[in-house]
């Protein structure tokens, strides 16, 4: 199974966001990075996306951001860092993230899906949990074309959602 790295619970500001980078350099083999229950807002989640981008990373294959409170423009900035052929970023100092919960962050909602999608083709996503996320039959749509794009998504969980 791997190591564990929770920062779980609080508030995500920029100083824990550099400690996460920080220690996923001195603590290889991170394989489950448990950030669910923060508050994270847009500068926080560049600063997951380049935390992401680091060496340390590279063995992370589970990543939950459930109850973090993330809108559409928090997705969009770190979906990309999901992609396994993430623009500027070695082979070897990227996340393989097959698991993502983004549960309960209900203003995710439709827009949230979409940045969703900049994931690309490229990623290694096997299970995406999008529970309580305030999603609609307008999403739906989206997921579906998400779910044409990622042939390696087995498992979509979209349960507590408005999708009709």
């Amino acid at each position: 199974e791997g190591d564990a790295l929770s920062l779980a619970g609080g508030n995500w500001t920029k100083g824990k966001g550099r400690a996460l980078g920080a220690a996923l350099g001195i603590n290889p083999g991170v394989y489950r990075l448990l950030l669910g229950d923060n508050s994270i807002d847009e500068e926080g989640a560049k600063v997951l996306a380049a935390a992401l981008h680091t060496s340390g990373a590279q063995d992370i294959t589970t990543l939950d951001l459930s109850a973090c409170r993330l809108t559409d423009r928090c997705v969009a900035h770190f979906a990309p860092a999901l992609a396994m052929a993430a623009a500027g970023a070695p082979p070897s100092f990227r996340a393989r993230i097959t698991t993502l919960s983004m549960a309960k962050n209900t203003a995710l909602g439709d827009a949230g899906v979409l940045a969703l999608t900049l994931v690309g083709p490229s990623t290694a996503l096997v299970d995406i949990d999008l529970s309580r996320c305030g999603i609609t039959s307008t999403g739906a749509v989206t997921v579906a074309e998400l779910l044409k794009d990622v042939s390696t998504l087995e498992r979509l969980t979209l349960s507590w959602n408005n999708i009709g």
